[in-house]
């Protein structure tokens, strides 16, 4: 319960102001002059009392008649009322302040949402395409629980119209690799994504029909060895190549520029253990040209001749078993991986794959009968 207020006492030595007899309590309280002093105020049972002349009793009359109603006393309602108000305007302040720009040169590891979209979007407005591919690929991931995920979807929209401009621009100009590029870009869970879909399986086929032409460029300068204009190919198919649509062409015309160059090496090292002259080296160089890969085209060209070392050495070996058919014998065991396509051939190569095994040496006579 509020305690009862008895009338302030005036100040026994303040001058009387001059007021007009016409105005209020209130009116006259706002028109006044500063007060000299301050009142003298109690606080307690006994009531407020404030030593003032009966001229400024009628002039505070109407504030403590307004402010007896706060609990306790009316200074402590002053005080309330005035905490009261620096909250609640405080509050608003913090309402209606704009926050202040992020610094987008140097934000946190781990930043605000809202920090972050700002600095994407200022950085987009400059024609910084990273920073839009960026803001594609983590709006994209953001869950509807997100509190701005209405507005993200309002992003992508906006970024991923003007990927897919891009897209066809590129596409226009024969660019099909950033093209692709650039579709790629669109997320799942952008409005356009089944645009960006239909636009990049338009350019696969571009980009396919390209790459099948510069890989017969290539396969016919491996048939001649013309290495400059393969290995440019290669470079032509792996810079058409792209993630998003991967091409197998490239790696495979990689291993076969290796093996054809492989299949060179092995063919010249064969031709000069050919030109030594003896049986083994002959028969050495046969077994180094038939490490050459078979699908080469190196093997396609050079296999008529390996056939005719063959047959040759063959020849040499039978005048040789007359005089040394254990040596003889040794060379054939030298060509065991090769092929032999004469009776003459499989006859010697059976005989050295038993000759460890045999008790009783060879007759010559079997040698003699040879053709």
């Amino acid at each position: 319960m509020l305690s009862a207020c008895p009338a302030p006492t005036p100040f026994a030595d303040a001058n009387p102001w001059s007021l007009a007899e016409s105005l209020d309590g209130w009116q006259r309280f706002l028109q006044s002059e500063p007060l000299n002093r301050l009142p003298e105020l109690a606080v307690g049972e006994a009531a407020i009392t404030v030593q003032e002349d009966a001229g400024s009793a009628s002039v505070l009359a109407p504030i403590l008649d307004t402010l007896h109603g706060f609990t306790g006393s009316w200074l402590l309602g002053m005080l309330l009322a005035g905490g009261s108000s620096t909250l609640v305007m405080w509050a608003f302040s913090e309402v209606v302040t704009v926050p202040s720009a992020p610094n987008c040169s140097n934000l946190p590891d781990d930043p605000l949402i809202r920090d972050q979209v700002t600095c994407w979007q200022t950085a987009i407005t400059t024609g910084d395409t990273q920073a839009r591919q960026q803001g594609l690929t983590e709006v994209g991931n953001w869950l509807p629980t997100n509190p701005l995920f209405g507005e993200g979807q309002d992003l992508l929209d906006q970024w991923s119209r003007a990927v897919l401009r891009e897209a066809q621009q590129a596409e226009a100009a024969g660019d099909w690799i950033i093209g692709i590029s650039l579709v790629a870009q669109v997320p799942h869970s952008s409005p356009h994504f089944y645009e960006a879909r239909t636009q990049l399986a338009r350019l696969q086929n571009h980009q396919q029909a390209q790459a099948q032409a510069l890989n017969e460029t290539a396969q016919a300068a491996l048939q001649s060895a013309d290495w400059a204009t393969a290995y440019q190919s290669l470079e032509q198919l792996q810079a058409l190549d792209h993630v998003a649509a991967p091409l197998d062409l490239p790696d495979q015309l990689a291993r076969q520029i290796s093996a054809e160059r492989r299949a060179v090496r092995l063919w010249n090292d064969a031709r000069w253990q050919w030109q030594a002259g003896t049986v083994p080296d002959q028969a050495s160089a046969i077994a180094i040209a038939h490490q050459i890969d078979p699908n080469t085209y190196r093997w396609q060209t050079v296999q008529p001749q390996v056939d005719r070392w063959q047959n040759e050495l063959l020849l040499a070996q039978t005048r040789w078993s007359q005089d040394d058919q254990s040596a003889a014998i040794a060379s054939i065991q030298t060509t065991a991986e090769a092929p032999v396509r004469s009776p003459q051939g499989r006859d010697w190569r059976s005989l050295a794959r038993v000759r460890p095994f045999a008790t009783v040496k060879p007759q010559p006579q079997f040698a003699r009968d040879l053709p």
